[in-house]
């Protein structure tokens, strides 16, 4: 997915939990992790091999990424992130 930083809302100094439903290869982390400098992003992908791409992101940023095979349906209503992207 192709992000424009337009597209984004105004800056905020922090923004500690982001979920990236839809992560794919998880090419938007470098710059979820640049604009948003959060403690932690959580993809979710429905697509095992996407998801084995994505893996490879997770040691070069410099926030923390937990990766979860699956979709947003069903997802709990406990589970609190200050930025979502779809």
């Amino acid at each position: 997915m192709l992000i424009s930083i337009r597209m984004l809302p105004e800056p905020k100094k922090r923004y500690p939990l982001i979920l990236d439903v839809g992560c794919g290869r998880g090419n938007s982390f470098e710059l979820l992790d640049k604009y948003f400098n959060p403690d932690q992003i959580s993809g979710i992908e429905i697509d095992e091999r996407l998801l084995g791409d994505a893996k490879k992101q997770v040691d070069v940023r410099r926030c923390s990424i937990d990766l979860i095979m699956g979709n947003n349906v069903g997802l709990p209503p406990i589970l609190s992130f200050d930025q979502s992207e779809l």
